[in-house]
């Protein structure tokens, strides 16, 4: 089997994984309010 090296992630890299995981975070605090309210979330026409 190969010996496998460790590769120290970028800032970039970084950058890019905290925004994916705001942006997960996000939908999961819409996803439990919708769920509170009982309907998603619509503009009051």
């Amino acid at each position: 089997m190969g010996r496998r090296e460790w590769v120290q992630r970028t800032s970039e890299h970084k950058k890019l994984a905290v925004e994916k995981l705001e942006h997960y975070n996000a939908l999961e605090v819409i996803a439990a309010y919708e769920k509170l309210q009982g309907s998603p979330q619509k503009s009051p026409q």
